[in-house]
């Protein structure tokens, strides 16, 4: 019986060592950076954007789940951008009341 390719899912031959396919060795699994849950990690937890293209090279990600991610990641990252813009808006508003209130002294 012939074993199934981990990476590109063909038919593995009974007396092969790697994929005719993808080259990929018998018996290897997909690596944990190119599985869901470690792009998901990498994404939002690690990297950030610069993990897109990890994702783009996953073999066993579908390509509506990678379009899906990308703009989820691009999304969430515009947030932090926007709320970080905030919150340094908010520092330097509080800096120059500050100021103005110790010139007035």
């Amino acid at each position: 019986m012939n074993e199934v390719c981990a990476l590109c899912g063909k038919d593995i031959g009974h007396n092969d060592a790697y994929c005719r396919h993808c080259g990929a060795k018998k018996g290897q699994g997909v690596r944990w950076y190119h599985k869901t849950w470690g792009i998901i990690i990498l994404l939002f937890l690690v990297l950030g954007p610069l993990a897109i293209p990890l994702l783009w090279r996953s073999p066993v990600i579908p390509r509506e789940r990678k379009l899906l991610l990308t703009m989820l990641c691009l999304a969430f990252t515009s947030l932090l951008g926007w709320m970080l813009i905030q919150t340094y808006l908010g520092i330097i508003n509080e800096i120059t009341g500050s100021m103005n209130h110790y010139r007035k002294l």
